[in-house]
């Protein structure tokens, strides 16, 4: 299953990575795993906003717009209007997001009118580097 072509909106993958991620002359490059997760679309939110514990956010004080799955591959696509928006994944114990912006915006993804826009979620909250 791939991913819907969309005119408008964010279109991207989710990669999950775990453990040791140091590089050496002996290890091999980890490209992570592609994983299915439901992935959580608020309005744009700040660090100081939402309640995070540890490495995931419990609260986040924002409209979730929607909310959609990955397919096996970790691909996804999704239409909609224009306008910033705050992207997590939903784990076991809370949402996750590890991306930001300098003005403390989470996992923030601009969406403008007739584009699509990219991205690429990794979920490392598990790995060490």
């Amino acid at each position: 299953m791939q991913a819907q072509k969309i005119e408008q909106g964010i279109t991207g993958t989710v990669r999950w990575y775990e453990g040791n991620m140091m590089p050496g002359p002996d290890t091999k490059t980890n490209e992570g795993q592609a994983v299915e997760r439901e992935i959580h679309i608020y309005e744009l939110v700040t660090m100081q906003a939402a309640h995070r514990e540890g490495e995931l956010y419990k609260d986040v004080p924002s409209k979730l717009v929607t909310t959609i799955m990955t397919d096996r591959s970790g691909n996804f696509s999704v239409s909609l209007p224009p306008g910033r928006y705050s992207l997590f994944t939903k784990e076991e114990d809370g949402l996750f997001a590890n991306t930001f912006d300098g003005e403390g915006n989470i996992n923030p993804v601009t969406v403008k009118e007739g584009k699509v826009t990219e991205v690429k979620i990794n979920i490392n909250y598990k790995a060490y580097y």
